[in-house]
């Protein structure tokens, strides 16, 4: 086998600021059910490490990246084609979306698009005759139809293309918040302050019990502080907790939550953990990640996350990690909204599905 001959040549002579992109082209075939993506990407990174030369590691770590690209073909072939995925949910399109959803993750940098029978321009080229080979079949849009523009607009940035859209439909009621009191009112006779053991309505909390020579940390409600307002829900203390949120009445497997709150202080770890039948907790959970850096501000986290086969209900925990005796961290304005999953993915699905 010459493969670690030639890598390592390559590697011996490659300049600091070269890159390599292993283009991986079996991902033509690869498929999202079966996690090919993310297989890929850890052989690639991890596997081959061993016929790396010792002194070529780093660079190999750190020059040599992996990328996938996707074959469109495959998506249109019809079903006795050798190069063919057939529909998921009803939609050629919804499994090229799953695939691309995939290759995002397990990619370094790139992923791209390559295919014979379709074009991505509407050429205004007469007669049809001009245009070359598959491109005459019609625009890829068509091709495989149901919105392909958005879903992959969705994919490519949520900041800037889907997190605007659910704004929308929230602030023109098309989705309402499931957390009945999300800006954490309760009413506490006394001074305004720390509440530690009140948290208000909805809303739960969870604290395991204190190691040897450790304090208990304080759960509960401020009613001196908040975002836009004067009151929140805290965690403060080594021991660490959390303020949680249940539901038991899900949405279908496959359609989506979209989860918002506010946060304050250094140590925050809000996730979304699903259950199935009996209370059984479904692995691996969801982390609800925290926009912005500054943890003496508030700060704002907004996920999409997707309902796993299996699940019956949902717990949010807005907890805490590795929290000093003295450090405290706020939450605030909680939101829980179910979203139609043409809203989140872009896709049309074919009516009945």
């Amino acid at each position: 086998d010459l493969l670690p001959a030639f890598l390592n040549g390559l590697l011996d002579v490659m300049p600091p600021k070269a890159r390599f992109q292993e283009g991986t082209e079996n991902a033509y075939r690869y498929d999202y059910a079966k996690r090919d993506f993310l297989t890929a990407k850890t052989r690639n990174s991890n596997w081959y490490l061993p016929l790396v030369a010792p002194e070529n590691r780093v660079k190999y770590l750190t020059q040599v990246i992996t990328g996938f690209g996707l074959y469109l073909d495959m998506y249109v072939n019809e079903e006795n084609a050798s190069w063919y995925f057939p529909a998921v949910d009803g939609s050629r399109l919804e499994y090229f979306r799953r695939n691309i959803e995939q290759a995002l993750s397990g990619t370094d940098e790139y992923v791209w698009l390559w295919g014979e029978r379709g074009r991505w321009i509407d050429w205004k080229v007469t007669p049809p005759g001009m245009l070359h080979g598959g491109a005459k079949k019609g625009l890829w849009s068509e091709l495989i139809p149901g919105g392909m523009f958005q879903a992959l607009k969705n994919l490519k940035d949520p900041a800037k293309n889907l997190l605007p859209q659910i704004e929308k439909a929230i602030a023109e009621g098309v989705v309402t918040n499931m957390v009945s009191n999300p800006s954490c009112s309760i009413k506490i006779k006394g001074e305004p302050g720390l509440k530690d053991g009140r948290v208000p309505r909805p809303f739960g909390k969870w604290q395991g019990t204190p190691k040897k020579g450790m304090a208990k940390s304080l759960i509960g409600t401020d009613t001196s502080h908040g975002d836009g307002d004067s009151c929140s829900v805290f965690i403060k203390g080594e021991n660490g907790g959390c303020i949680t949120f249940d539901n038991d009445n899900l949405t279908a497997p496959g359609t989506w939550y979209y989860v918002t709150a506010s946060v304050k202080g250094d140590g925050a770890w809000p996730t979304l953990n699903f259950r199935a039948p009996g209370r059984k907790w479904i692995t691996p959970r969801s982390l609800l990640t925290i926009e912005g850096t500054n943890p003496d501000e508030w700060r704002r986290i907004r996920c999409c996350v997707k309902v796993p086969e299996g699940a019956s209900g949902f717990t949010a925990t807005f907890g805490v990690q590795s929290l000093g005796p003295n450090e405290i961290v706020h939450y605030d304005n909680i939101c829980v909204y179910s979203l139609p999953q043409e809203l989140v993915t872009g896709v049309k699905l074919p009516k009945g599905e």
